[in-house]
C-alpha cells in the first residue's frame, strides 16, 4: 500500500521546471541584403506562451524579435522552419534588409511577459565581425555595430 502511494506521488507530480529564464538568437547578414535569424527557446515556456502549434509560434516570434533597418522600418521576417530538439525549440526566419544590417537595431523580447527575470541574447554577425547583445526585460532595441 505504501509503495503504491509513493508510485502515485511520483507519477502525478508536476514535471520539473528549468531554473533559467533565457533564450538565445543568432542573426547573420548573408550579404546582398539577405539576413537569417535563428531563435532558440525552451519549448515548455514557448508552448505555454504561444499555444496553438507552429502558426502561433511563428506569429509570436515575429512579434517579439524585431529587426529595424537603419531608417527605423521593420525588416519583415518569414519563418522558414520550426524544429524541436529535446527541451528547446529553434525557430529560423529569413528576411531582406536592402542596406544590410549595418546601422540596424534589434530587439529580442521573447518571454518578457512571462518572466520578469528573462534574459535574451543575440549573437550578430555582420561583415565577418561578431557581437553579442544582452537584453533584460524591458530593454529598448539595441544598435548593431
Amino acid at each position: 500500500m505504501i509503495l503504491r502511494g509513493l508510485l502515485v506521488l511520483l507519477l502525478c507530480r508536476p514535471a520539473p521546471t528549468h531554473p533559467l529564464h533565457s533564450s538565445s538568437a543568432s542573426l547573420t547578414d548573408l550579404g546582398g541584403g539577405r539576413v537569417t535569424l535563428s531563435v532558440r527557446i525552451f519549448s515548455d515556456d514557448l508552448m505555454a506562451t504561444a499555444p496553438g502549434g507552429d502558426s502561433a509560434i511563428a506569429t509570436y516570434v515575429r512579434q517579439r524579435v524585431r529587426i529595424l533597418a537603419r531608417d527605423g522600418q521593420p525588416i519583415a521576417l518569414a519563418i522558414v522552419s520550426i524544429a524541436r530538439d529535446g527541451d528547446l525549440t529553434q525557430v529560423t526566419a529569413q528576411g531582406t534588409a536592402p542596406g544590410g544590417l549595418s546601422g540596424a537595431s534589434v530587439q529580442h523580447a521573447v518571454l518578457w511577459e512571462r518572466y520578469r527575470d528573462q534574459v535574451n541574447l543575440v549573437r550578430a554577425t555582420l561583415s565577418g565581425h561578431t557581437t553579442t547583445l544582452v537584453f533584460s526585460n524591458g530593454d529598448p532595441p539595441k544598435a548593431l555595430r
